[in-house]
């Protein structure tokens, strides 16, 4: 067996720990050279070494037969491992609570964690799709600045802004406040994004308008004349 680097060698211990739920340990290594064994009374043995030739690890000696019970609780079996192994199953449902999660993770590995490892390791999971929260903020002000520049041309906005500040009654305040959020009615979504690190809750946010857009968009197109049905029902009585 050849492995293209210590890393990938590791890891492949690593799966075979969790799948086989056997007490592996490492004795003790350096750069050059790895040994794994099993309990004192079990005959499972590795050694692999480094090829100066190729820069892989290559399996020298491996001895597959396990003497000894199986573990149920391995240190392997991290936060960290669940995170990398349902990355992918949080990409598709950022909703997935706890509970399905550790359902999924009872059906795969015939194991449950505690609800701390599983709370650690859906953030770390999220993390790693949605980007470190901290370098999000520090990209909202070149985000923001060109979000705007592609939709308030010019003065537009700042003269919409001041429009409210300069409002003299409520009446009026409220009436340019409405013709602001007739612009942007971002905060119609933001209950569903609002878990998120900021630029992936404003990605979420710009992908739910766009899609609110074009479906009114085919909405209009059914239309009989150029009359929204709602104010033709208006009009009507």
């Amino acid at each position: 067996m050849v492995f293209p680097t210590i890393g990938h060698l590791r890891q492949a211990i690593q799966e075979y720990i969790i799948h086989n739920k056997v007490p592996i340990k490492y004795a003790k290594n350096d750069k050059q050279r790895i040994r794994a064994h099993c309990d004192e009374d079990c005959s499972w043995f590795l050694f692999a070494a480094l090829d100066s030739r190729t820069q892989s690890w290559v399996v020298k000696n491996f001895i597959g037969q396990h003497t000894c019970s199986r573990e149920w609780e391995l240190k392997q079996f991290t936060a960290k491992y669940l995170a990398a192994r349902y990355i992918e199953s949080f990409r598709a449902n950022d909703k997935m609570s706890l509970k399905n999660f550790a359902r999924i993770v009872r059906l795969d590995f015939n194991m449950t964690p505690f609800r701390s490892k599983l709370q650690r390791a859906r953030r770390l999971a999220m993390k790693k799709i949605h980007g470190d929260e901290l370098k999000q903020y520090n990209m909202l002000w070149d985000y923001s600045a060109e979000n705007f520049a592609k939709k308030w041309k010019g003065d537009v906005f700042k003269n919409k802004l001041w429009a409210i500040a300069r409002s003299y009654t409520h009446a009026d305040w409220m009436r340019n406040m409405e013709e602001m959020k007739l612009h942007m009615p971002i905060w119609r979504y933001i209950l569903d994004a609002r878990e998120l690190p900021i630029l992936s809750m404003l990605e979420k946010i710009k992908n739910k308008l766009m899609t609110r857009f074009y479906s009114k968009n085919k909405e209009c197109e059914e239309w009989a004349g150029n009359i929204c049905p709602k104010i033709r029902k208006k009009l009507d009585k």
